[in-house]
């Protein structure tokens, strides 16, 4: 439990939940594919250090996992995954309302943040 971080341990579907935990917690940006590369470990490596000063340890990914379960209860996020673009993707149902539309993009309000949603 205590160990160092070793995410290629993980099933694909795992890695793809501590992608989106780590995007939730702001620290990931990038696809939700579940492959492990520069960018999934430098987000784990940015959180670890930012919540605890240490290198990613397991228990790490389980704070990350309770707090990703805790955002998706409380505000529905749902992830859907496209067999087509073997791509996954999350949109929140209960904790949203729709704002203004552009040209481009349907925008959603996320009601318990200031974070704007938008999607083509």
């Amino acid at each position: 439990m205590w160990a160092s971080t070793n995410v290629y341990a993980l099933s694909h579907s795992d890695r793809r939940f501590i992608q989106l935990s780590l995007a939730f917690e702001g620290h990931y940006h990038g696809l939700l594919d579940g492959e492990w590369g520069r960018l999934s470990q430098r987000a784990l490596d940015s959180y670890s250090a930012q919540e605890f000063s240490t290198q990613p340890e397991n228990w790490h990914l389980a704070t990350l996992a309770f707090g990703t379960f805790t955002l998706i209860e409380r505000d529905g996020w749902t992830m859907f995954h496209n067999e087509w673009l073997d791509m996954s993707c999350v949109f929140l149902f209960r904790a949203s309302t729709k704002a203004k539309e552009t040209a481009a993009f349907l925008n959603y309000e996320y009601t318990n943040s200031s974070r704007l949603v938008a999607t083509r």
